[in-house]
């Protein structure tokens, strides 16, 4: 097990060591093995097509890390398709492969199709952005998601075609924020604003399941057209402790009632010009305004003192908020789940 290093523009002899960094992560995407480490400086952007050859383990993932100044810093590196690549990450080892590997404080950003494309399985994205690509800002199968952003890509900010986690995330205007059909997934913590079409989309579902969790849908004025879209074949679907405001519908399962058979507790569903389709928040609903910080100018989801969130989510302890942020003592000591903000203001 090894670590190197990538400092794009850098003068020295290009061999991944910390003194003579290589000048690409696809160099490193070369040489590198189950358990190794590939620390990436953000120089300058990365213009170029990083392909994944080799798998991690399970025991000994691969992992690139982004920094700024020091090793550590959790400043993030930009690798950019310049508007003429397709992506920024893809791979060539082939689909339903368990490929182990977690890219950390990353920017994918101006491919032409999605930022990230890939069909491989066990891939974790920590403190990752995805923005302003032509298709999908990130393409993946199983997968774990945290603290990512995902912005003004031209289709989903995140498609899913495996099982996944997602928590802590933020997607902001996208066609669809968060899109999947036939997979098992959770969503918890996580904040999504004007994303056009759909907020979170769940396809058909056969026997999976997904569960929605503490999250805010805000459709910032009627911009999104339905906060939660649901097939209504889905099997075994849970929607806890979330609030769907100001979208067109709020939540819809159209073709059908649900009726009883799913898990919807404890929702906030506020200004929406149709709150449901199909489906309903059966125990502990609220209705009022959901009463945030500062909601407009800074997109601070924390609910204020007073606010009807406060203390009203379902609850395994004391005082749960609804919402993805806490601020009840006992439901999560203010933000444990995600100080969810606009860019630029976390």
């Amino acid at each position: 097990m090894a670590t190197y290093y990538v400092e794009s523009g850098h003068g020295g002899s290009d061999a991944g060591t910390a003194a003579n960094p290589w000048l690409t992560i696809d160099q490193a995407m070369n040489a590198v093995g189950a358990g190794d480490k590939v620390w990436v400086k953000a120089s300058v952007d990365y213009t170029e097509l990083v392909t994944i050859d080799t798998a991690g383990a399970a025991n000994t993932p691969i992992v690139f890390e982004g920094y700024t100044t020091a090793t550590g810093d959790g400043g993030r590196a930009t690798i950019t398709g310049s508007g003429a690549r397709t992506s920024c990450i893809t791979d060539s080892i082939g689909a339903d492969t368990d490929i182990f590997y977690v890219f950390k404080n990353f920017r994918m950003t101006d491919a032409t199709g999605s930022g990230f494309d890939s069909d491989c399985d066990h891939i974790t994205f920590k403190n990752c952005k995805f923005d302003t690509n032509g298709t999908h800002g990130c393409v993946t199968r199983i997968s774990v998601h945290e603290s990512c952003e995902y912005m003004g890509n031209t289709s989903s900010g995140l498609e899913l075609g495996g099982s996944a986690v997602v928590v802590g995330s933020t997607f902001y205007s996208n066609l669809v924020g968060l899109g999947a059909s036939g997979i098992s997934f959770t969503v918890l913590g996580c904040t999504f604003f004007s994303n056009s079409q759909w907020g979170i989309a769940m396809g058909s579902g056969g026997g999976s399941s997904q569960v929605v969790a503490n999250c805010v849908i805000d459709g910032d004025g009627k911009d999104t057209d339905i906060g939660i879209r649901i097939s209504n074949d889905l099997a075994v679907l849970g929607i806890l402790n979330t609030v769907v405001y100001d979208c067109t519908t709020g939540i819809s399962a159209g073709g059908g009632d649900m009726g009883e058979r799913i898990v919807s507790r404890n929702n906030c569903v506020n200004a929406n010009t149709a709150n449901y389709v199909d489906i309903e928040t059966f125990t502990g609903e609220v209705t009022a305004a959901p009463d945030f910080v500062d909601e407009v100018a800074g997109a601070d989801y924390t609910p204020n003192t007073g606010s009807p969130l406060v203390a009203a989510g379902y609850d395994l302890g004391p005082d749960m908020d609804i919402g993805a942020i806490q601020v009840t003592a006992g439901g999560g000591g203010g933000g444990l789940l995600m100080p969810n903000k606009r860019a630029g203001k976390q």
